[in-house]
């Protein structure tokens, strides 16, 4: 594993390895875990399992604010497609998971939530 900083996410991933051979690809899950300092990326076929062999991590810069933050999201998820060697349109779904409390419809608490202290995370809704 390296890590290498320029300044953008794709230049700090760490880890993972693609795992190679068989058909194409379609219908893959890219599963991006939401964190404080990283977001955790996998890519999983439901018949060849996972097409990477360990979480990558990106930088989350959730303490850039919402902006910031959800290019990066957007960031983890194209370099865990490219490092799995899958166009986008194989993605069948995307899972994601952010600090709480949020509601089941993905706003963020009013009163702020863990690792989203700011203010400008107050109410934030994480689809939009």
């Amino acid at each position: 594993m390296s890590q290498r900083t320029s300044g953008t996410a794709a230049d700090d991933v760490t880890g993972g390895q693609t795992v190679t051979g068989g058909p194409p690809v379609t219908g893959v899950v890219v599963g991006i875990d939401n964190g404080g300092h990283a977001n955790n990326v996998t890519v999983l076929h439901p018949e060849r399992g996972f097409l990477i062999d360990r979480m990558l991590e990106v930088p989350s810069r959730v303490l850039d604010g919402p902006v910031a933050a959800t290019e990066a999201m957007a960031e983890a998820f194209a370099v865990g497609l490219d490092r799995a060697g899958v166009d986008r349109d194989a993605v069948a779904a995307v899972g994601l998971d952010t600090p709480g409390p949020a509601s089941a419809y993905g706003v963020l608490s009013s009163k702020g939530a863990t690792n989203f202290s700011d203010r400008s995370w107050w109410g934030f809704d994480i689809r939009a």
